[in-house]
């Protein structure tokens, strides 16, 4: 069963559309038209179970050294769920993840800040 297409992605403020752009059994793909952001989703059951949920981004910025030629900058952000097999159940699965979203979310997502700046 896959997600629904497009999927949507809030970033700087405004909805994203993610349509599906593929996938297998263990991977589900989602992108923007001009491929700036790009949703994966997936999963790989290797004595664990790990699932991903991932956001790449790019962009076209001016250059570090030169400012006058144009790069390519990619990074990405993303989530990691690692379970042993068969031992946690969904529903601590899902509290995990909502733990945390929660924490990171707190007072307008001043920890993500903090995190940002290099604090631990």
């Amino acid at each position: 069963m896959s997600l629904a297409s497009p999927q949507s992605v809030t970033y700087g403020g405004s909805a994203k559309s993610l349509p599906s752009i593929g996938g297998d059994l263990t991977v589900g793909e989602y992108q923007t038209a001009d491929g700036t952001l790009k949703l994966s989703v997936s999963d790989t059951y290797k004595g664990r179970t790990r699932r991903v949920a991932r956001l790449d981004f790019k962009k076209i910025t001016a250059s570090t050294f030169n400012p006058s030629t144009n790069v390519e900058v990619k990074w990405s952000c993303y989530l990691v769920l690692d379970v042993p097999a068969n031992n946690v159940d969904s529903a601590e699965q899902i509290d995990s993840i909502k733990a945390l979203a929660s924490w990171l979310a707190a007072s307008s997502y001043a920890v993500v800040t903090q995190i940002v700046g290099g604090e631990k």
